[in-house]
Parts: structure tokens; sequence; C-alpha cells
């Protein structure tokens, strides 16, 4: 009877959350993501408890009575212990095999990966890009894999004030180009002006497309430039279709920018436990899903086969932006690189750029100007991080080097 009463108690609590869970969400939306994990995390807990508590009543049987509390401080323990695990594991990613693997990276992806576009401290509303970084801000970025800070000049670049004034050298892209997860001075752009002597800008934006790159392009200073390095991502490729389209952009309201900022703030918010509550329960509910015949629901799981079905209309629209970006092709050489997230390199884009770049409606100075380079050589786990997928300091330098090489290239032709 002491045992029903008991476990009749943890269910009543077990409602009484999954109420409040739906109170505090009519009474404060902006973070509830982060009450609701918490509440869903205490149910995990409760449940915990009352499974080890009735485990020890059932291997002492009725030789002593085993009190309630006794398992929950056993389980607090235990867990403390499981959250130093976790913490290990997403510090060290590279250590496990592909399916917890899938469930690290799942968890990093929705609760923990930084976002300097939606981060307060980094990023400010812009009314035609949607979002440029803080002007002569500063912001700290902390993750498992890595932590960083990121300096802004006065146009909201991750680089010098110097570097504005007549670069001979622009470089475009997302996150791949602001470096993610490195310093300041072991992004890519710095250390291609580093091994040039070139003036470099590092114009790069994370989540920006093509597009945006190109609309970000004409308000810099382009009096002395002589090369575009432009690094294309899959994730450019929904932004560039609607470009591509109409010659316009999905932009959000400020309004709408505010409440991204939020959604992320409260996501990756951290407290006590989080890790390991998060993770058992996320695996103990995709076992459960295979037990019962149900597809595993986790983001990019072992085995998954990878879409390149965009490659055909993606590289169309690429080679239309760039075309009417209003670069000046007979002044400015430009070279792109297609950068997709470790393991996925599929550089077919690149050729079939090429392809659209014949037909007749481009001039020959666009066809001369641009230029696709071969990056495959980055294509290796030890210049990626395991879970954020960025390049490490190791891959910056790569990256680098290839450019270079082409930028050598290009001079000796054209003498």
């Amino acid at each position: 009877m002491r045992i029903l009463k008991k476990t009749g108690l943890i269910i009543l609590m077990l409602i009484v959350l999954a109420i409040f869970k739906y109170v505090v969400a009519a009474i404060n939306p902006a973070p509830f993501i982060f009450y609701t994990s918490i509440l869903t995390n205490l149910q995990w807990f409760l449940l915990l408890g009352l499974a080890l508590w009735l485990l020890m009543q059932l291997l002492f049987l009725r030789k002593m009575k085993v009190p309630l509390w006794w398992a929950a401080l056993i389980l607090v323990v235990l867990l403390s212990l499981g959250e130093w695990v976790c913490s290990y594991l997403l510090q060290h990613a590279e250590k496990v095999g592909p399916n917890m693997h899938a469930y690290l990276l799942d968890y990093y992806l929705r609760r923990e990966r930084p976002l300097p576009e939606a981060t307060s401290d980094c990023a400010r509303y812009d009314a035609e890009l949607g979002y440029t970084y803080r002007f002569n801000g500063q912001c700290d970025r902390s993750a498992p894999e890595f932590s960083d800070t990121m300096y802004f000049n006065i146009a909201g670049l991750r680089d010098d004030e110097a570097s504005l004034k007549g670069p001979e050298i622009i470089c475009l892209g997302d996150s791949y180009t602001v470096g993610t997860g490195v310093g300041q001075q072991q992004t890519w752009p710095q250390v291609l002006e580093q091994t040039t002597g070139m003036k470099v800008l590092n114009a790069g934006i994370s989540s920006y497309g093509t597009a945006r790159e190109t609309m970000l392009f004409k308000r810099l200073d382009t009096s002395q430039l002589k090369y575009i390095v432009i690094q294309y991502c899959f994730n450019d490729v929904h932004e560039n279709s609607l470009y591509a389209k109409d010659g316009k952009l999905d932009i959000r309201t400020e309004q709408e920018h505010i409440d991204i900022v939020n959604h992320h703030k409260w996501a990756t918010k951290y407290y006590p436990l989080k890790r390991v509550l998060t993770l058992s329960q996320a695996i103990v509910q995709d076992k459960a899903r295979k037990l019962i015949g149900r597809k595993n629901g986790l983001i990019d799981p072992p085995g998954a086969v990878f879409d390149t079905s965009y490659v055909g209309p993606a590289s169309y629209d690429l080679v239309q932006i760039l075309y009417r970006s209003g670069i000046d092709f007979n002044k400015v050489k430009v070279i792109v690189a297609d950068m997709n997230r470790y393991p996925v390199f599929d550089h077919h884009l690149t050729d079939s750029a090429r392809i659209y770049m014949q037909q007749p409606q481009f001039n020959d100075a666009f066809r001369k100007s641009v230029q696709f380079i071969d990056i495959s050589k980055i294509n290796d786990q030890q210049y990626y991080y395991p879970l954020d997928n960025h390049l490490k300091a190791e891959g910056h330098e790569l990256l680098a080097v290839l450019i270079a090489e082409e930028l050598k290239r290009l001079r000796a032709a054209s003498y």
C-alpha cells in the first residue's frame, strides 16, 4: 500500500508538471522553450527516480524499507556523473560511434550551438539584409568544442578598420568565412592576407547566401579591388533561389528578428543536469520508436543519403546572381569556392555552373573573370569540428593556401 501511494503521488506530480507547462506558455511565451525543457527534464527525473526506487524495493524485497529520498540521492549522484560524461563526449565527439554522434549532434544543434546572427551581442537588425554584425562591437562565443571572441569594425565586419580602406581582395561568405570556432587572426581571409601580402577584407557574415553577400558588397570600398573570393555553401540555395526569381529577399521584420534572438537565448541557456537528462531522454525515446517500427527521427542519422538534386537549379541561380551583382568583370577577377559541410562535398555544382556560364546571355568578360576552384583537399575530418562542422584553424590555413595558389595562377596568366 505504501508503494502504491508514493507511486500515485509521483504520477500526480507528473500530471501537474504537464499542466504547468501549458500555463507557463500562456503567461510568458518568450522563455517558454527554456522552462519547458526544465519541466520536461524534471518529469524525466521523477520517472527515473520512481523506476530506481521500485527497482531497489524489488531487490531488497521485505528485508528493509527503502526511503524514496535514498533513490533520489543516488539518482542525483549518478546523473551528476552522467553530466560530466556527456560534457566530455560533447568536447570529444570524434571518440564516439556514429549512433552516439547522431544523438550528440541533435542535442548540440538544438540546445547549445552559438549562432552569432541570433545573439544580441553579435548581431543588429538591418532592414535590407536582415541583420549585420554590430558596428565597433565584440561578442564572446562558447561551445563545448571551442570558445572565441569576435571583434567587428565600423562596418560590422569581423576585421580591422584598415582593411575597409581600399582592400585588394574582398572575401564574401557565411560562417565558414567569418571563422566560427577560430580566433580573429586564424580565419582564412586573415591567413590569405598574411600569405599574399595583399590587403584583404573579411566581409563574411554567418548564414548569408550569395544574394546578400553581393548586396553587402555594394556597401564596400572597391577603389583598389582586384579579386573577390566568394565562399559558396549549400545553405545559400534557398536564399539564392528567391533572389534569382524576382530580385527580392524574404527579409524578416525587426520584431521577427528580436523573437529569433530571444528564442535562441532561451534555447541555449544552460541549467544543472541539462545535458544528461536531455540526451538520455532522447536516446530512450529514439530506441522506443525503433521498437515499435518507427523511423529514426534524429538529424542526419547514420547512413542517410544526401539529396543532390538541388545542384542544377542552385548553380543556375548562382550564375545569374553573380552576373547581375554589379561587379566590374573587366577589372576584377572572381574566385568561387564551393564549401559544403564535411563529409558532404558534392562539387557537381561547380561543373554545372561552368556549363551555364557558356550560355549566350553571359558575356566574355564574365566568363573570363569568374573562376571555380577545387578545394576537395579540405574534405578530411581532421579539418572540422566533429559536432559544429566548421573548419578548425588547420582547415582555414589549408583553404587560404588553396586560394593563394589560385591567385598566383591568375596573376601569372594575366602577364
